[in-house]
């Protein structure tokens, strides 16, 4: 692979994860599509999990209840010791039959609970409030190249941590699948090279465009070491 990567640095939106919501259904939408949110979309517990527990989000809405797990079992796997979303804030919506039982499931820690169907305008003054905490928080995004035999796409990485990396990109990989990835870090000209292993599938923005979660198994050249000290130099993550 040839390198040809470009980086871009500036004021993020908020993270939010989605789980088990199609934001259309409960109005929320055109909440959601404003340009300070970069929404990511599970479709249950299993999906949601595999994504929150690698990459950080200000605030994940979940759906109670999901399809594949008690809320209290995903609360208590996203809020351990080593998951990357354990400050989350976490926002319920239920329905108004099932509310009280949400408020038990929800458990402790920053959260809120909301019935549905409820006041659009509470909706939007959570998120608004979470993208308001974040407003000054930057992110680099790097442009990633990807290669599996022959076939080499480049593609956008959302988030990179010390394991791993989310790469928004138009081509799907089935899971499992083992790709080459190439990518140049800010005041590094080297490249860093590696392989990693393609763990989940995720849906970015009201667009439902594809994106990608690697895990890294291996580097070229102290790749690793380069890595770990560019993401040591981040903005923590809120």
């Amino acid at each position: 692979m040839t390198a040809n990567n470009r980086t871009e640095l500036g004021v993020t939106t908020a993270r939010i994860l989605v789980v088990g919501v199609e934001p259309d259904l409960f109005d929320i939408g055109p909440i959601l599509s404003r340009t300070c949110f970069e929404v990511y979309l599970a479709k249950d517990g299993k999906d949601a999990i595999d994504v929150s527990t690698q990459h950080s989000f200000s605030l994940i809405v979940v759906y109670h209840p999901l399809p594949d797990m008690r809320l209290e079992e995903f609360n208590a796997i996203r809020r351990g010791h080593d998951s990357a979303s354990a400050r989350s804030q976490l926002l319920v919506l239920s329905e108004g039959s099932r509310l009280e039982e949400a408020f038990e499931r929800a458990g402790k820690g920053p959260g809120v609970v909301l019935s549905i169907p409820t006041l659009v305008d509470e909706v939007e003054s959570e998120l608004l409030g979470v993208a308001a905490r974040v407003a000054t928080r930057h992110l680099i995004r790097l442009d990633v190249q990807l290669q599996e035999g022959a076939i080499v796409v480049v593609g956008k990485s959302e988030d990179v941590s010390r394991t791993g990396m989310l790469v928004r990109t138009s081509r799907s990989y089935p899971l499992g699948t083992v790709v080459r990835f190439e990518t140049v870090l800010p005041g590094d000209p080297r490249p860093v090279q590696g392989e990693a292993k393609v763990i989940h599938h995720t849906l970015v923005g009201i667009e439902r465009a594809p994106s990608l979660g690697l895990k890294f198994i291996s580097f070229k050249n102290r790749g690793f070491k380069r890595l770990r000290a560019f993401v040591r130099r981040r903005t923590p993550s809120l």
